[in-house]
């Protein structure tokens, strides 16, 4: 059987790579409104593979490029030799998709994704029995699915919602808060706003909260005052001082360790600031500076 699978393989790899063979099949086989979009006679076939070994022996994958309009896109044409159908194909295509499309952001340096259109060339015994619609897999949740999948996703941006509206939410209103202003210069000011409600949170008996906050703070925040800043814990909160002066400790004995000081992660913001002003490429920067990405653009926040 093992060898029945390779000659599949091998006869289909060879003549599907042809140019007559390959304007043919895709000329009867795309869609129309597809095909008003691709050049036929750009079609070329790629040598990548995006199954594992233990699909290859029921699978032939085969990825061809081709031009949609002016811009480079792809062909996904998957070969099934299985005789039983999979009812999971749907979910595998899209893994398919996901992997052509990181091949493709790699390779050609670009953050624009391509069009991919894939094709299932089934040539098994039994009938081909199941839905080729990926939310048909969700069952009686079809709908829900159909209402975010592919959709935009909801962003949180905090640097979009003001303190006066996050301060209406008492537990993640802090939690956001601080992390909206994690990266100023001087993170007491924000540590003095929240200390109100973290004395509520408190006196609810919840001190693993509080402290959780404050280890965060004195972890990520900027703090170029710490005298001031474990007296402003110590009066407004009951946290005993040896607990709060232990996290001074070993926040100091780490940054020792590493080699940083503080005014080392201020030098180090500021040329990350210079290469964004400079238009440096954020990944990049992110990769020189060991700033997340992500966190790149709170710079100009303060």
């Amino acid at each position: 059987m093992a060898n029945k699978l390779s000659s599949h393989d091998h006869i289909l790899r060879t003549t599907m790579a042809q140019p007559e063979v390959i304007k043919e099949f895709f000329s009867n086989y795309l869609p129309s409104h597809i095909k008003k979009e691709v050049n036929l006679d750009s079609i070329k076939l790629q040598k990548n593979s995006f199954i594992n070994d233990k699909l290859r022996m029921q699978i032939t994958d085969l990825l061809y490029t081709a031009q949609f309009g002016e811009k480079l896109g792809y062909l996904y044409l998957l070969i099934e030799h299985q005789s039983t159908p999979d009812k999971l194909m749907p979910y595998r295509i899209l893994r398919y998709k996901l992997s052509i499309m990181e091949h493709h952001l790699k390779i050609t340096k670009n953050k624009e994704l391509p069009i991919i259109y894939p094709l299932i060339f089934y040539s098994g015994k039994r009938t081909y029995n199941h839905s080729t619609n990926i939310f048909d897999l969700f069952g009686k949740q079809k709908k829900l699915a159909e209402d975010i999948f592919y959709k935009p996703y909801q962003l949180i941006d905090l640097q979009e919602i003001p303190d006066n509206k996050l301060k209406e939410q008492l537990w993640f209103g802090i939690l956001a808060r601080i992390m909206k202003h994690i990266y100023s210069k001087n993170i007491l000011p924000y540590l003095k706003a929240i200390m109100p409600e973290l004395k509520i949170i408190e006196n609810y008996g919840n001190k693993n909260y509080t402290y959780s906050v404050i280890s965060y703070l004195f972890e990520a925040g900027e703090i170029p005052d710490q005298e001031e800043f474990v007296e402003t814990i110590k009066t407004g909160l009951s946290v005993k001082e040896d607990k709060v002066m232990t996290l001074a400790q070993q926040y100091e004995e780490k940054g020792r360790a590493q080699g940083i000081t503080q005014g080392e992660i201020a030098a180090t913001r500021r040329l990350a600031i210079k290469m964004l002003n400079k238009g440096l490429d954020r990944t990049e920067i992110s990769e020189l500076t060991e700033i997340p990405e992500n966190d790149l653009q709170d710079l100009f926040k303060d």
